[in-house]
């Protein structure tokens, strides 16, 4: 009997042996994770108030999204962007047609005077009298736009008119040169003026005869005028772009939000 009590304990023995080498290991492990994981099932909260000093340094427990910062960054890149505008290519062809129209009318006009004067020679031996500056104004006025006629001084018409072929053709390449380039880069209100004062500038430090720049100045306000304007559709549909192109600001857990001693401001708060 006592010997049959001996083997069973021996054999009980034997087996919460077998079992503690399993239970323990499994127990250490167990203790190990919980270690390692406790912060997600315990938050450590601070005693804190805006504007005075962190008593410690302070870590953010979790990985967050800092929507505050987030809406921020939205706001400074939208501020950011922009305003989109159209170039109107009509506005912009009416405007060099008008110039173009001016010098063709020109040199119209003088064809037709100089075969006007054959045909008087031929007719009469008493030489014709030649137009006066008014006539020929008046004539070209008859052949011109109305635009043109209604805002272009007649003083100017009389000094392209007075001048030789050859540099009335100069002019008009440099001046429609000039008048394209502002024109394509777009005139809106806030930049009329200086962009008739680009023009006026690249008249001015050309060798040309001073009747013909001071024709082709005073042409400039004439030709320059507004030819871009201010796209709400494409000004909203890049904010928009820009708005989604900004990550969002991430607090990382662990990631330190105010150290001891520093002042709670209240963003931070």
């Amino acid at each position: 009997m006592l010997k049959t009590l001996s083997n069973l304990f021996k054999s009980i023995g034997k087996i919460n042996s077998r079992s503690l080498k399993i239970v323990l290991p499994v127990l250490l492990l167990g203790l190990f994770f919980f270690s390692i994981t406790i912060n997600n099932v315990y938050t450590e909260t601070y005693d804190i108030e805006r504007f005075n000093r962190a008593k410690e340094t302070i870590r953010s427990p979790v990985t967050i999204e800092n929507e505050a910062e987030t809406q921020r960054k939205v706001r400074e890149t939208v501020q950011a962007v922009q305003d989109r505008y159209d170039i109107s290519s009509e506005i912009t062809d009416e405007r060099i047609n008008y110039i173009e129209e001016i010098f063709e009318a020109i040199t119209k006009l003088e064809t037709e005077i100089e075969e006007d004067r054959q045909s008087d020679d031929e007719e009469e031996s008493n030489e014709p009298l030649p137009l006066s500056q008014q006539e020929k104004v008046q004539r070209l006025s008859q052949i011109l736009s109305s635009e043109i006629v209604d805002s272009v001084n007649d003083h100017v018409l009389v000094q392209l008119v007075d001048l030789p072929q050859e540099e009335r053709d100069a002019g008009k390449e440099t001046f429609i040169a000039a008048l394209t380039d502002v024109l394509h880069n777009g005139v809106r209100t806030e930049n009329l003026q200086s962009a008739r004062s680009d023009v006026k500038q690249s008249i001015k430090y050309t060798n040309m005869d001073e009747n013909l720049k001071q024709a082709l100045t005073a042409l400039s306000d004439f030709a320059v005028v507004e030819n871009s304007f201010f796209d709400p559709e494409r000004t909203s549909e890049a904010r928009k772009e820009a708005a989604n192109s900004v990550e969002p600001v991430i607090i990382r857990a662990g990631e330190i939000i105010v150290r001891e001693g520093q002042t709670i401001t209240n963003e931070k708060y």
